[in-house]
């Protein structure tokens, strides 16, 4: 499957057309994501379509999505959307805080291509901001079509890291770090997080879901385990993925 996901410096404003650099910043109290910081601006093109915005995505009852050849279902937190793998939409998976998405912040789901996107709040469904250009309605239609707010899946159906059969795709690699990208389906997002603290900081691999998260140093391979924030029900699979991963040389 080819590979779209947003690694790592991961967030960019749809409205504005701004690219950013997400940042956790450590406190005593614990870390959290601070808003991204600008890392490059251009100037967009007036838009030729604006969808609604603050619409909320209706609780389904159709029966549950089921990708066909060429296509890949998505999932984060509460959504789950039926992308086409010719689509060319590239796919964030990712948590804003409350300076982006207020009033208090959360999971949101991402789709770009060229000058369109939606923002979509991935527990209720709801659309924080969309711009379609009139050319790229056709393919953000059937795909926004697809958009569903379930309730969460049987794990046991899901494949790696949740299943024991290895992927077959090839590993992925920051830093002296190889890992595997668990299928979308999963819920599980990868991403590459630069961290800010007093007195230094690092660079990280971030692999979570709106229930937990494990970060993993880029340099060494190392779990951070103080960062650990992992549900019950996703710890086998988090240590599947963990144990997965190969450190190489530089």
């Amino acid at each position: 499957m080819k590979n779209r996901v947003w690694a790592a410096l991961g967030a960019i404003a749809i409205l504005g057309a701004s690219a950013a650099v997400g940042v956790y910043v450590a406190s005593p109290g614990g870390e959290e994501e601070a808003p991204p910081a600008v890392q490059e601006t251009a100037t967009a093109t007036p838009p030729e379509a604006t969808l609604p915005v603050g619409t909320a995505v209706p609780t389904p009852t159709l029966p549950a999505l089921t990708p066909g050849p060429g296509v890949t279902l998505w999932r984060w937190a509460n959504v789950s959307v039926l992308i086409p793998d010719d689509a060319e939409i590239s796919v964030g998976r990712t948590t804003f805080g409350a300076v982006a998405h207020p009033p208090a912040g959360g999971p949101v789901l991402i789709m770009l291509r060229d000058g369109s996107g939606i923002t979509i709040d991935a527990l209720d469904g709801r659309i924080i901001s969309s711009v379609i250009r009139d050319a790229d309605h056709p393919d953000f239609d059937e795909i926004s079509n697809t958009i569903q707010v379930t309730p969460p899946p049987d794990l046991s159906s899901l494949p790696w890291p949740y299943d024991e059969e290895i992927p077959t795709h090839e590993k992925s690699q920051q830093g002296n770090t190889r890992y595997w990208e668990p299928d979308p389906s999963t819920g599980f997002a990868v991403r590459f997080l630069i961290r800010e603290f007093e007195g230094g900081g690092d660079e990280v691999l971030a692999l979570e879901n709106f229930r937990s998260r494990r970060f993993v140093d880029v340099s060494t391979g190392t779990v951070i385990g103080t960062n650990d924030r992992i549900a019950p029900e996703d710890a086998q699979a988090i240590d599947r993925w963990t144990d997965a991963i190969e450190v190489v040389a530089q």
